[in-house]
């Protein structure tokens, strides 16, 4: 018998109901497939994991505790646009997310929003604060800056 091996009924990838689902970047994060396999503790739904790690990154988190503390602290916005009733993900399941997900589809990912961000609407201003970086002053070539 080539019987497919499939989970009990109760264990289920939890699906998650977002808010705002038209968003441009829940949709865009929708297009990931996630990497992990149906389990009892499977709470967190995968756009829920990388809205927060985005947001959490563009508010100025460079590591898995910052983005945590960040996610505590903006619990109740971030609840306006992604499943957070199961509250927020421990460093732990940060980790294992992202070292299981494919990082050539993630980068097509950033790519897109890369690209959502680029796009100027009229009459909207879109804001971006750099620094100069020290020593790439090329003969005549101006600096280099990074965002």
């Amino acid at each position: 018998m080539n019987k497919k091996r499939l989970p009990p009924r109760h264990i289920q990838k939890h699906s998650g109901v977002t808010p705002q689902p038209d968003l441009k970047l829940i949709q865009t994060l929708d297009t990931i497939t996630d990497p992990r396999g149906a389990s009892c503790n499977f709470i967190h739904p995968l756009i829920t994991i990388l809205f927060i790690t985005i947001v959490c990154s563009l508010c100025g988190a460079d590591d898995w505790e910052a983005i945590v503390l960040q996610a505590h602290s903006i619990k109740e916005w971030l609840n306006q646009f992604v499943d957070m009733t199961n509250g927020v993900l421990c460093i732990r399941t940060f980790k294992r997310v992202f070292s299981i997900l494919d990082p050539s589809e993630f980068e097509k990912i950033q790519q897109t929003l890369s690209d959502f961000i680029k796009e100027k609407k009229s009459g909207e201003i879109v804001s971006f604060d750099g620094k100069t970086m020290q020593g790439t002053s090329y003969s005549g070539k101006g600096q280099s800056f990074q965002v």
